[in-house]
């Protein structure tokens, strides 16, 4: 791992902190290692995601143009 240069600060409902706390402590983890797993699964899904919905986005423009292409052709065609 790069070193860790960045320090993120985060409040929590006192409930939810202890939880927090007590599962760490439950499963010997270091609280700000689970948190790190925890942001960069978050981060990952994210990036996927958006690139899922470039694909989305691609395809849907490249069926649009299709479609274009299929009602052209069917214009010319009734045009004859």
């Amino acid at each position: 791992m790069k070193g860790k240069d960045k320090v993120l600060s985060v409040r929590l409902e006192n409930d939810v902190y202890e939880k927090f706390k007590e599962f760490c402590q439950e499963r010997d983890l270091p609280a700000s290692l689970l948190a790190r797993h925890i942001i960069k699964d978050w981060v990952k899904q994210q990036e996927s995601a958006k690139k899922q919905d470039w694909h989305i986005r691609r395809l849907t423009a490249m069926m649009n143009s299709f479609d274009s292409f299929i009602n052209n052709i069917k214009e010319k065609i009734n045009d004859l």
